[in-house]
């Protein structure tokens, strides 16, 4: 789910403007339970339970209550993370980067902010040697991570060479989720386009019976659904063309018309678990 993601932080007098990936953002509202909702229907001006699940509209009802709640400048942050569940350290035994905790950045332009997501796999065969061979592997492939990252098939040699194992090391690199701002948008700008998609959208679910057919039976869950990852399929396009667009927009549309400058007060990153980017954070 990519979103707005810049929020403010505020240091002890010093107002700093921070920035995490929409990635981090997704989760911290993934994370954030309003007690007893029930549905979602009165989120916007018109019905969107043609197009969007009763799951996929109580997220976006969570987001906007977050909203809400951060707009409060008579909030509690106390209430407010009771409603929260933390971003905790996630550890992943089987990565050579095996700790990765949520990070802020005070530099629109931290070169950590932009980068690929980046890690190497343990083989198989060294995990099944135990702690003490995981510790000397994870060891060497930190000291040769570039040489794994942009010449692997030399650090498979070395591998080979080192650890005596046969099959191939697994690089994992993920595309940077980015970061957007929607600090200009106006909101009657917003709310046209909302209005003009979800039309768009209704007239391509009509169009034709086999779109009907495909949307009335599986368009609430397309995540799911192995026919939306398929180009030019009628569920491909309703998921990447009307449903995620529209999530987006709504989100942008909250945003402009509740909290337009997002503000985290206080040592709320800090409560929510995210750590001050080593590199562009302060000294």
């Amino acid at each position: 789910m990519s979103s707005v993601d810049h929020l403010h932080h505020q240091d002890l007098d010093t107002a700093l403007l921070a920035y995490i990936t929409n990635a981090n953002f997704a989760d911290v509202v993934s994370r954030f339970r309003v007690p007893n909702v029930q549905s979602a229907h009165d989120l916007y001006t018109s019905d969107l339970t043609e197009i969007l699940s009763i799951p996929e509209l109580n997220l976006l009802y969570n987001y906007r209550e977050m909203l809400i709640q951060l707009s409060d400048s008579d909030r509690n942050d106390v209430a407010f993370m009771k409603m929260y569940k933390k971003v905790v350290e996630k550890v992943d035994d089987k990565l050579v980067f095996n700790k990765c905790h949520a990070a802020y950045h005070l530099d629109k332009e931290c070169k950590v902010l932009h980068a690929e997501y980046f890690n190497i796999d343990i083989p198989v065969e060294i995990i099944e040697r135990g702690e003490g061979q995981i510790e000397l592997y994870r060891a060497f492939a930190k000291e040769h991570k570039d040489l794994a990252r942009y010449t692997p098939a030399k650090f498979d040699e070395l591998v080979e060479i080192h650890f005596m194992t046969r099959n191939k090391v697994r690089t994992v690199i993920h595309s940077n989720s980015g970061f957007c701002e929607f600090n200009n948008l106006q909101l009657e700008a917003v709310k046209d386009r909302i209005d003009e998609l979800l039309d768009a959208a209704a007239c391509f679910r009509y169009q034709s019976k086999e779109n009907s057919e495909f949307i009335n039976r599986l368009g609430y869950g397309t995540h799911r659904a192995k026919e939306a990852r398929i180009p030019n399929h009628p569920l491909y396009t309703w998921h990447q063309t009307y449903k995620q667009p529209l999530k987006q927009l709504l989100q942008a549309y909250f945003r402009v018309r509740i909290n337009p400058g997002l503000a985290f007060t206080g040592s709320l990153l800090e409560q929510l678990n995210f750590k001050t980017c080593p590199r562009c954070g302060l000294s």
